[in-house]
């Protein structure tokens, strides 16, 4: 009896642990849909999945505007970051 009861506790835990993943998985799914390309990065926000010259494959990363455009931004916000403290 006592290995019964320790199975289903422990399977009880699992899952209960499945439950919240699959609660986290839909929040992921709806950050998902509602964006404009529906697809999000965990890691990087910036990140995209971008097609590659095989059939069916794709590289995640930045294309050069995006990555230009950041790199851009980041200037622009260390600039005016000095101009500021000058002040």
């Amino acid at each position: 009896m006592e290995a019964l009861a320790a199975k289903v506790t422990r399977l009880s835990e699992k899952l209960t642990k499945l439950k919240e993943e699959m609660g986290r998985l839909a929040v992921y799914e709806k950050q998902m849909l509602a964006s404009p390309d529906q697809q999000i990065s965990l890691t990087d926000p910036d990140n995209r999945s971008m097609a590659t010259s095989g059939r069916g494959s794709g590289v995640v990363g930045y294309n050069v505007q995006a990555a230009v455009t950041i790199a851009i931004a980041k200037k622009q916000r260390a600039a005016l970051a000095t101009v500021s403290m000058l002040q």
